[in-house]
């Protein structure tokens, strides 16, 4: 794994503290692209972060169903990531990937915004996954995918000006 920056990221594959599985937790297709979380974001960590990072977020729809998105960290060369969403309950869970894929797997997004717009990004933290085989974690995190008890906050954006 690379880059304990990415730790902000909607889209990052992170280092320290993200889950990632070998494989998605299911193909994609079944969710269509959220056109509100599509385009620029202003991106810092959020409040329980004390490193104040900041970054730059892209979201752009790939197809129907997929996002490509671009995290680019204050300093640092933009991340390019697949994403897209799978149903798991009431809750669309993100399923990402860096491309090209070169190394880590999938990690595991949730996103809401609210009412003033702003994004909260979480993903999946491999403490709620800890001593769970793969197969056993995708599964959890397929029944536990509204328990906040299994994210880790990791950004909060707001759209950037056009």
């Amino acid at each position: 794994m690379t880059h304990t920056r990415l730790a902000v990221l909607l889209l990052a594959v992170v280092a320290c503290g993200c889950y990632e599985a070998s494989a998605p937790l299911g193909p994609p297709g079944a969710v269509a692209v959220d056109p509100a979380i599509v385009g620029a974001w202003r991106c810092v960590s959020p409040p329980e972060d004390k490193s104040s990072e900041r970054a730059m977020l892209l979201v752009m729809p790939f197809d129907e169903s997929q996002y490509f998105a671009e995290w680019t960290s204050e300093g640092d060369k933009p991340d390019r990531y697949r994403a897209y969403g799978t149903r798991a309950g009431r809750e669309v869970v993100l399923n990402v990937h860096q491309v090209p894929a070169t190394e880590g797997g999938w990690a595991f997004f949730r996103y809401r915004i609210d009412q003033a717009g702003v994004l909260h990004l979480s993903m999946v933290d491999d403490k709620a996954m800890k001593g769970l085989g793969e197969r056993a974690a995708l599964d959890a995190i397929r029944s536990r995918a509204g328990d906040e008890s299994i994210y880790m906050p990791v950004a909060e954006c707001s759209r950037a000006p056009k």
